[in-house]
């Protein structure tokens, strides 16, 4: 059903419901249960000025094991734990880099800044196909690897609590470039063993 649309939801009305109490909160929570998911794929277009520049596909078991495949380049980048490879078929895998061993401790503790700063909150629902939605509406910012401020909109499934959909205009030096993505939380996959 969200994958039909993904590309074509900003034609769709928005159809905002009723504010959400304790809004920042529920949006913190949601992005902090972000660790927490277990396996699942995203697909992301990036966009600059309305055009389509390039198509991702990750598939994660955990945080510190995914896979990634890029469509308009055919790089595929797998990280396994401390360790980084790439290929160009998804078959042949190069060690590319070692990340140090505290990594995952160094994201978690942006990723606990970038929460705890979230600013211009917004909750409310949106009705698409029959289902009510949460929509969840902040501004984040980022400082590594340079500055980024992001308004991020996430549409979160009302029964599992799980984002659905998400929209991200990012502003890094006044350039502009939007990511849609869609989270699947159902596909069964297996990470390459390189």
């Amino acid at each position: 059903m969200f994958r039909t649309v993904v590309f074509a939801f900003a034609a769709l009305p928005f159809l905002a419901g009723s504010a959400i109490a304790d809004c920042k909160e529920d949006i913190q929570a949601m992005l902090a249960s972000g660790w927490d998911q277990g396996s699942y794929s995203i697909a992301t277009e990036l966009s600059m000025g309305g055009n389509p520049f390039q198509h991702t596909v990750q598939y994660y078991r955990d945080y510190s094991h995914f896979y990634q495949k890029v469509k308009e380049t055919g790089v595929h980048w797998l990280v396994l734990g401390n360790q980084e490879y790439t290929s160009n078929d998804g078959k042949s895998w190069s060690p590319s880099q070692t990340r140090a061993d505290d990594w995952i401790e160094k994201a978690q503790t942006e990723a606990a800044r970038v929460r705890n700063e979230i600013k211009d909150t917004e909750c409310t629902t949106e009705d698409i196909d029959g289902t009510t939605y949460k929509k969840f509406i902040h501004v984040q910012e980022f400082e590594e690897p340079m500055k980024v401020t992001s308004t991020v909109t996430t549409w979160v499934d009302p029964e599992s609590n799980r984002p659905v959909r998400r929209h991200m205009l990012n502003n890094a030096g006044g350039q502009e470039i939007e990511i849609d993505t869609i989270f699947d939380f159902e596909t069964e996959f297996q990470l390459p063993e390189p």
